[in-house]
């Protein structure tokens, strides 16, 4: 009688700086799971959480300062920098830590979504595993390249190379990032994100139906982070102006005191249209109920934003951290964006667009026309799956291969 066949283990490496690499860690463990099932093992990790107590006052102190002062960042941002390049000699955050984890677990593929997990730790899972054991692979969430692209993010030895958007990539490829071996993808979604979209009478029934709002007012949605960081109720102070064609949708994420704020200002504005919910698990849905998302620079509400077809606003109020810059970036230059630094540059944006005239149409325009073709999740995994089948000394003709660029 046959064995049962020895399930491919995955180990994806994470941190909880912001909210995007968490995101992207999740996803890839879901779509391993929806597709493969038993056939694989994935374990997520968040290193520098669990790795030392320096890694951890790192990931406090830099969501302290995105929270409250997003200036700091560019001083922080250039430490982190430093650190990361000398981990191309040796590992100065939770070495010990890594060693044992690859000893203990002894992944097949290791990816990474966080930049500061992808030098030295490729290296070093490759001379505890062996070269041909263990398969390495770096996702990079951003947008562009330039200041607020962390150099290290790119690792020359990395098996598979994936980027967002071709811009990203081709900044990547400058900084070393192996031309051969990487990709562009930007649907790096859960699976309930590409399986849950609205047509455009969807969109005004989900507003009515789950929403409660008006189906056809002007809808703006003010997004947080998983952190907190937001200026919501300014916003909703110029939103109230603008009531007769203006409503809002309003996400506290977990910031308790964030939606109680929300929650009086609503019991007191009691005339204006507003959904208001906590850290909401339906964010690819309120996206697709409106008509403009203002956000700050966090790539992944922009390209969750850009692959549903809504456009985002940035905000700019209070400063932007370096790495928001990039995201930015992508999408200034494509004028598919506004950006606006002061209330008063908010209030005379909505006054511009609350009725969906020639300037917001030619930015939804521009926008949704961003988005490209793209390999179907399937094809994106099965990828993925072919270098952990390769690792475990599998056929490479195995079903799971499939060969893009």
């Amino acid at each position: 009688m046959d064995s049962k066949p020895i399930a491919r283990r995955v180990l994806i490496l994470t941190s909880s700086t912001g909210s995007g690499h968490d995101a992207r860690a999740y996803a890839m463990r879901d779509w391993f799971q929806k597709l493969y099932g038993e056939a694989v093992d994935v374990k997520v990790e968040h290193f520098l959480e669990n790795a030392s107590s320096t890694g951890n006052f790192g990931v406090d102190f830099y969501n302290f300062i995105q929270r409250y002062a997003p200036f700091v960042h560019y001083i922080y941002w250039f430490i982190i920098e430093i650190v990361g390049q000398l981990a191309r000699w040796n590992i100065l955050v939770g070495k010990k830590y890594f060693e044992g984890l690859i000893r203990d677990f002894k992944p097949h593929l290791i990816i990474s979504v966080h930049d500061f997990l992808n030098l030295g730790y490729f290296e070093l899972a490759r001379k505890i595993l062996g070269k041909d054991h263990v398969k390495c692979v770096t996702y990079c969430g951003e947008f562009s390249g330039g200041f607020g692209f962390s150099i290290n993010w790119v690792n020359s030895s990395s098996d598979w190379y994936i980027s967002r958007t071709a811009m990203a990539q081709k900044f990547a490829l400058k900084l070393g990032a192996p031309k051969e071996r990487s990709s562009v993808y930007l649907g790096l979604f859960a699976p309930r994100v590409h399986e849950d979209r609205l047509q455009e009478d969807g969109k005004k029934d989900y507003r009515q139906n789950e929403l409660g709002l008006d189906r056809e007012k002007f809808t703006v949605f003010l997004t947080t982070g998983g952190n907190g960081a937001n200026n919501h109720l300014p916003l909703l102070n110029v939103l109230y102006k603008y009531k007769k064609s203006v409503q809002a949708v309003v996400v506290c994420g977990r910031s308790q005191s964030t939606f109680q704020r929300v929650s009086k200002w609503k019991q007191e504005h009691s005339d204006f249209e507003l959904f208001l919910e906590g850290h909401s698990s339906r964010v690819r849905q309120l996206i697709q109920a409106s008509d403009i998302v203002i956000a700050k620079g966090g790539g992944n509400t922009a390209a969750k934003c850009l692959f549903l077809g809504t456009p985002i606003i940035f905000n700019r109020l209070n400063g932007m951290m370096p790495q928001e810059k990039v995201t930015v970036k992508f999408f200034k230059k494509n004028n598919a964006t506004r950006i606006f630094s002061s209330i008063k540059q908010f209030d005379r944006l909505i006054e511009a667009w609350k009725d969906k005239g020639s300037d917001y149409q030619a930015l939804l325009k521009n926008f949704r026309d961003l988005k490209e073709a793209e390999p179907t999740p399937e094809a994106f995994f099965g990828k993925l799956m072919s270098f952990a089948n390769e690792a475990a000394n599998e056929a490479k003709s195995r079903v799971y291969f499939h060969n893009f660029s």
